[in-house]
């Protein structure tokens, strides 16, 4: 497979965006669950992107190594393994023989960690039950893709380290760390009940509203961002325009800034009393009793469909609400582009875009430039599958015919 499937433009991405493109899959977090049996990620497995064509093989070879020699135990068709994003998973063998968390086999254990690995900069150590000394140590022999999904957001948390409020965290982790000399690895101790542990309240329309009102606000007070261009796009720009479709728990803000999302989420993160945190990979605005997640999406992730406002000129224009919503015809390109992965979001997603192009075309159909033509057009198969309207009928209303 030269190039991934239903993405035929990609050729004609300039190189540097093609590498770029490459290296954020290729970062992504995974876990690895190497045992006598076999070598697997468990769950996603980024690596697969460095398969694709020769471009992102080169790629891989450089980021990526292969830490089973072919000669040992599952060495044989080993995965490749970014030791810079994975979290390797040391199998229940390995946590039985720590004790139920005992201290003295632990801190031996870290000992001869640290002798193989003195560049380990994060250790998870995860509890059955909730940590009090009454539980049991029955620990799964297999890793569930849900866990592994949990263990892979823990080394990009930001803030102080997880711990046990039954354990005496601090004199834990000086026996547990001392080997490690000055630069000691983050250590996490986390109980098997933790991936629940983000209580979220759903939000409503008039809270999302108001929070991209309030990131909109700080950004523009941020010299830095002040002449940056930002729109509401994706789920909540829908929800804007079509309340009865389907509706988001988060805010998606399309913006022009270089630094986006890391650099501009630690500015955010450290200003004076911030009102932002982060959880995990999950960047959230404290919204007054409610938490609600931010998703600052750069331009170079988003096929090009709308250049934003200026924060700026925004902030003069919308007063109390200074947001700018994609808008016609980038409203219909935001259903689709945003096309979800799992079948009932499809079939939703599918209708959105089916009821708001209808919307949009009751007098003419749409005219769109040639980019947004190529960017709708790989779409059109997907929600032909998902709705009971045939290709002529979208065709004809996006004026592709």
């Amino acid at each position: 497979m030269s190039i991934p499937d239903g993405f035929t433009f990609f050729r004609a991405l300039p190189p540097e965006l093609r590498l770029k493109i490459w290296s954020e899959a290729l970062s992504a977090p995974s876990v690895w669950a190497p045992d006598s049996n076999a070598s697997r990620p468990v769950g996603q497995a980024p690596y697969l992107a460095g398969l694709a064509c020769r471009e992102s093989r080169q790629l891989l070879e450089r980021l990526y190594v292969k830490p089973l020699p072919r000669g040992l135990p599952g060495g044989s068709g080993v995965d490749w393994v970014n030791l810079e994003t994975a979290v390797v998973y040391i199998g229940d063998g390995a946590m039985k023989a720590l004790d139920a968390l005992g201290v003295d086999e632990l801190a031996r254990s870290c000992q001869r960690l640290a002798a193989v690995c003195p560049a380990l900069r994060t250790i998870i150590v995860e509890r059955e039950g909730d940590g009090s000394a009454g539980d049991g140590m029955e620990v799964p022999r297999t890793l569930s893709p849900e866990l592994a999904a949990y263990y892979a957001t823990i080394p990009d948390c930001v803030g102080p380290e997880m711990s046990l409020e039954t354990l005496d965290t601090p004199y834990f982790r000086s026996l547990v760390l001392e080997y490690f000399g000055d630069s000691p690895p983050k250590l996490h101790l986390v109980s098997s009940t933790s991936e629940c542990s983000l209580n979220i309240m759903i939000p409503t329309l008039n809270e999302l509203e108001s929070a991209a009102v309030q990131v909109i606000i700080v950004l523009k007070g941020m010299s830095e961002f002040s002449q940056a261009r930002i729109a509401v796009i994706g789920g909540l720009a829908l929800w804007k325009y079509m309340p009865q479709g389907g509706t988001t728990e988060d805010v998606d803000l399309f913006n022009n800034i270089d630094s986006a999302p890391h650099g501009v989420k630690s500015k955010l993160l450290n200003l004076p009393n911030s009102p932002f945190v982060q959880q995990a990979q999950f960047f959230f605005l404290k919204h007054g009793s409610t938490l609600i997640q931010i998703d600052l999406t750069p331009a170079w992730q988003v096929i090009p469909v709308h250049a934003g406002r200026r924060i700026g000129d925004q902030a003069r224009a919308g007063r109390s609400h200074p947001v700018h919503f994609a808008c016609r015809p980038h409203r219909f390109q935001n259903t689709l582009l945003r096309f979800a992965a799992h079948a009932a979001k499809k079939r939703q997603d599918a209708a959105d875009a089916r009821n708001l192009l209808e919307i949009e075309t009751r007098s003419s159909a749409l005219s769109l430039t040639s980019a947004q033509r190529a960017a709708v057009e790989p779409g059109i198969s997907d929600v032909v599958a998902h709705t009971e309207t045939d290709e002529k009928w979208w065709r004809q209303r996006l004026g592709l015919l």
